[in-house]
């Protein structure tokens, strides 16, 4: 007999045991945001493509990077900046192994040469067929050069954390792109992850024909630390190859590219908006429905984690009706 009972105490355990895992899961469910449950990952900016550089950057993205519609509407002006010349690179893409790109040229009063805007989406998750830019361009007949007044080059096949330099570019006003958790003031102005190359080209006699600076960065897509897809953005501009002193020049050329890039990040990226809890929703969009079916769906595990009980206190009073007979 008391065999019997261990073993009745044993599978009450078990029942009450699955009770409070669904209703774990039910208070999960309801006391969590649709983004939390339904979200395709975790957006983010980072200078480095195969790996997390520890510079990376949470964002939400205000376009739909592998929509071609909803790229082409990125604007063709803002502020001082308009669009003065679109290239239509689809051959290349292929070429590139990326499945749509944007590349626009801008430019503003006073400044006499454009500086060059290119987006581009990865076509699958490997990132090993993406061409990076310390690749394409030595492909290019460019050298990355250091900086220096006297510029060393660098060899492409130099590790990728050696080319270039990762620098923190300063975007004013952004309060758009994230919001305090619990209230207070917004961010005024945050500092953006990007990674700047200065570039060179030469002709047959070693002189220089062509100085660039570029910007860029990788907008991923993370899921659990995996990158499941990524855009990459990038600008460029040139600056005159003899005249003035080197060093000024890239910096000022630097600062232009900043400058774009600053400007446009409001368009390529928006505010979290905050969500409500999903047993909130119910309750609003519901009504006196949804919040019936809220307290359905946590009344069902309570059932299960009281039933033992109450099926334990039924059997007793049977019992003692059985007796007094």
């Amino acid at each position: 007999m008391q065999r019997g009972v261990s073993m009745d105490k044993t599978k009450a355990g078990y029942v009450r045991l699955t009770g409070f895992l669904a209703l774990s899961i039910v208070l999960i469910l309801l006391l969590s945001t649709p983004g939390m449950i339904f979200s395709k990952g975790v957006d983010l900016i980072d200078t480095e493509l195969s790996r997390r550089s520890g510079h990376e950057f949470y964002v939400q993205t205000a376009l739909d990077f592998g929509d071609r519609a909803s790229l082409a509407t990125l604007p063709k002006e803002f502020g001082n900046w308009s669009m003065s010349h679109e290239y239509n690179w689809n051959a290349l893409a292929e070429r590139l192994n990326v499945s749509l790109m944007l590349c626009r040229d801008y430019a503003k009063p006073g400044l006499y040469i454009p500086v060059n805007l290119l987006v581009a989406r990865s076509k699958e998750t490997n990132t090993s067929g993406f061409h990076p830019p310390i690749v394409c361009y030595p492909a290019l007949g460019y050298t990355i050069v250091n900086g220096e007044v006297n510029p060393t080059p660098y060899r492409f096949f130099d590790h990728e954390q050696h080319l270039g330099e990762t620098e923190e570019m300063e975007v004013a006003n952004v309060s758009w792109i994230t919001k305090p958790l619990f209230g207070g003031e917004e961010m005024q102005n945050v500092t953006i992850p990007v990674k700047k190359l200065v570039i060179e080209k030469y002709d047959d006699g070693g002189n220089v024909i062509k100085r660039g600076v570029v910007l860029y960065f990788y907008v991923k897509t993370d899921r659990w630390g995996i990158t499941e897809e990524f855009t990459f953005i990038r600008v460029e501009a040139t600056f005159a190859p003899t005249q003035g002193n080197w060093s000024e020049a890239v910096e000022g050329t630097t600062a232009v590219c900043e400058g774009l890039m600053s400007e446009l990040f409001p368009k390529l990226f928006k505010l979290r908006e905050p969500e409500e809890m999903i047993i909130v929703a119910m309750a609003k969009e519901g009504g006196a429905l949804g919040v019936a079916a809220a307290v359905v769906l946590i009344d069902i595990p309570l059932a299960v984690i009281l039933y033992p009980s109450i099926r334990n206190l039924s059997e007793k009073r049977i019992e003692k009706r059985l007796q007094k007979r």
